[in-house]
């Protein structure tokens, strides 16, 4: 039996995507007069929001900007993102089978406070590392290391469940279990390179295949 299990947040426990795509749709089209399409956005990841943010922003308009990212962020969440009970209600198995969870997203510390203020799910989980905390984004396996050594597991007790090319070639590098996930709405990879040890689509299945490592 595995002894932790680590998720992805954007795609992957939450279908926050639309609401990120939104808002930087948004904040560059009033800061760089930029129109981008939501795989355009997509295709950026890997910094945080903040790093990005940097990245195409100048500098005299940056504090502007993030202030009204992060602002449309919180304001528009719930027009967004629900809070599914179908990742409650998984979430909630896994920690009353006494695994112990982690979040290790890309996604910068403030936006995952946000997002942690709105859905029930994300009290159940004993570490949760960000963008902030990484040296090295995804697919570097940094952060997937911390939050190992923050639940004091070994990577081949661990698995790592996510919905993109980077979370697969990260849980890989690191010795943990992958699993590849498109149960939401929207995820950031539509076909998973390098392949993940395990792919689901439905939560059923994925709960008793974790129960069975």
């Amino acid at each position: 039996m595995k002894k932790a299990i680590l998720f992805d947040f954007d795609g992957t426990l939450a279908n926050t995507l639309p609401l990120v795509i939104f808002c930087f749709q948004e904040v560059f089209r009033k800061s760089i007069s930029r129109e981008f399409s939501g795989d355009d956005i997509v295709g950026m990841f890997g910094p945080t929001e903040e790093g990005l943010l940097r990245a195409m922003i100048p500098e005299r308009s940056y504090e502007e900007t993030a202030e009204t990212f992060f602002r449309l962020y919180r304001d528009r969440h719930a027009d967004f993102v629900e809070d599914s009970k179908d990742i409650a209600r998984v979430v909630r198995a896994l920690a009353e089978d006494g695994y112990k969870l982690g979040i290790c997203t890309g996604k910068g510390r403030r936006t995952m406070d946000i997002s942690s203020g709105y859905l029930s799910f994300c009290g159940y989980f004993d570490a949760i590392v960000t963008g902030d905390d990484m040296e090295r984004p995804k697919p570097n396996p940094d952060g997937l290391f911390t939050c190992l050594k923050m639940l004091n597991v070994a990577p081949e007790d661990a698995v790592y469940v996510g919905d993109s090319n980077a979370d697969v070639a990260a849980g890989k590098s690191a010795g943990l279990t992958t699993i590849g996930v498109k149960w939401m709405p929207i995820t950031q990879s539509r076909e998973f390179r390098p392949s993940p040890d395990y792919e689901f689509s439905d939560f059923d299945e994925f709960l008793q295949t974790v129960r069975d490592l």
